[in-house]
């Protein structure tokens, strides 16, 4: 068997870390934007 859940595991984990990352991005980019648009 392939170890398909080892690999799977980080992966989902990246993801979730970039997801975050954009979240907090874009919070910050509406923040200091003058207009707040969104």
């Amino acid at each position: 068997m392939r170890p398909m859940q080892c690999r799977k595991t980080p992966h989902s984990l990246t993801v979730l870390v970039n997801v975050a990352k954009v979240t907090l991005y874009d919070y910050i980019y509406i923040s200091f934007s003058p207009r707040g648009v969104r």
